[in-house]
């Protein structure tokens, strides 16, 4: 099985100082120390006058003062753990014995059992099955000395020794359960963590500066890997390849497929094709690899602000809206009717060319920002994203993104299903220099 690689500097427990086990034993140590002293107390005090029992309470209490110190100043305690569990095995003996010697009415056989039970659980936790078994052993030997002065009883087969010997191996194979589990679910979070950072490094570091237009992306990833994919490329400083996608299936067989998308997509690009060329090139390299279960939707747009045209091709993806400067501000949704990537080996996908004027803004939305659901399984939709569009008039390509993207996660409470991106290019008036 692969290891996870640990963080540097080991965990205060590792370098022998009292963990959080350790102090919960040791706070349940306390309270048998004080329930003991008390019931003693109210019995008269008798057991408390022999000698043997007041050692074994004040080396207890003094052990207990130790590791809640080794724990706030993280010192180390040589053999911290055998320790605790030799104190704890002499404590419960100690007491069984002298409360059995001095009040033989008051029989301890049904509840000084369950202590020693909670001793053979500890040390499952700390040395897992033989550690278990070890003082199991011990504790059957220990108690059936103090309840009748001799070791008189078959371990294997009389007594109390099977109960502890079924305790221990019990504890030890849920506690190595525990272990498997939470070692399968750091593995499993440490390949999440991988794959997200997989899946960022196919986004573009920089948003590349086109003369004419102002450009802003919002990403909120999911908890999960998710499918989303956008791209910025510049040809030049007046036009733009942009790419959104979908990909459908979000683990991390999913980011093979992913990768393979953005692989394509950026060979193709370098082609010199139109985008309903390049859809269809993309489209002939990854079909053999998405068969038969997996499918991307995917919009490409060329932008050119010297021309003020936006050509593209919309293949199954949700379409993007192009609101038209002026007083009405006119939506334009951009669909050329193609299906998703990867379900027809020949599609002949469809361009379609609009006009991209000076105020007129081009907002891009993933399905999980279309498609977040409130409580009540509503969807956010096209009508809302337009709504804010619309409201917002002259705001910059940025904080439109935002309100976009706030006004997605507040509608779906935060839910997470889903990658939710967000692109926003308006075209403002140029200001360049003559050469360009």
């Amino acid at each position: 099985m692969r290891r996870i690689i640990l963080p540097d500097a080991p965990p205060a427990e590792a370098r022998g100082a009292a963990g959080e086990s350790d102090v919960a034993a040791a706070l349940v140590r306390a309270a048998f120390i004080i329930a003991y002293a008390a019931m003693a107390y109210v019995g008269g005090g008798t057991p408390l006058s022999e000698r043997v029992v007041q050692t074994v309470l004040l080396a207890a209490a003094i052990f207990d003062v130790a590791i809640l110190g080794s724990h706030l100043r993280r010192v180390p305690v040589p053999l911290l753990r055998p320790l605790a569990l030799a104190v704890d095995l002499a404590l419960v003996t100690s007491a069984v014995w002298s409360w059995d010697m001095w009040s033989p009415s008051h029989s301890a056989a049904g509840a000084w059992p369950v202590v020693y039970y909670l001793i053979i659980t500890m040390a499952a936790i700390w040395y897992s099955r033989l550690g278990a078994i070890i003082v199991a052993v011990l504790s059957s030997l220990l108690y059936d000395w103090a309840t009748h002065g001799v070791i008189s009883h078959t371990i294997a087969t009389e007594g109390h020794g099977p109960a502890f010997l079924l305790i221990g191996v019990t504890a030890s194979y849920i506690v190595m359960a525990r272990d498997r589990e939470r070692e399968r679910a750091t593995q499993f979070e440490h390949d999440m963590s991988l794959a997200r950072h997989l899946q960022k490094g196919m986004f573009p570091a920089t948003i590349p500066e086109i003369i004419g237009l102002d450009i802003s992306v919002c990403f909120h990833p999911a908890r999960s890997v998710g499918g989303d994919l956008y791209e910025l490329m510049a040809f030049g400083r007046r036009r733009l390849l942009l790419a959104v996608g979908d990909l459908a299936g979000k683990s991390v067989y999913g980011l093979f497929h992913l990768s393979l998308l953005h692989f394509c997509l950026h060979r193709a690009a370098h082609q010199a094709l139109e985008p309903g060329e390049l859809v269809e090139v993309i489209n002939h390299d990854v079909y053999d690899h998405l068969q038969p279960d997996s499918f991307a939707a995917l919009f490409v747009a060329d932008i050119n602000t010297a021309l003020g045209t936006l050509n593209f091709a919309n293949c199954g993806h949700s379409p993007p809206i192009l609101v038209k400067a002026g007083a009405e501000r006119r939506a334009i949704e951009l669909m050329s009717g193609g299906v998703v990537i990867g379900v027809i080996r020949q599609p002949g996908y469809r361009q379609e060319q609009v006009a991209f004027d000076v105020g007129d803004v081009l907002v891009c939305a993933t399905d999980g920002v279309l498609e977040a659901r409130d409580r009540k399984g509503e969807e956010f939709g096209t009508e809302r994203l337009l709504r804010i569009v619309r409201e917002a008039e002259d705001a910059g390509a940025a904080a439109l993104a935002d309100r976009i993207m706030e006004a997605a996660e507040r509608f779906g409470a935060g839910r997470d299903g889903d990658d939710r991106t967000v692109v926003v290019i308006r075209r403002v008036a140029e200001q360049a220099s003559p050469q360009d």
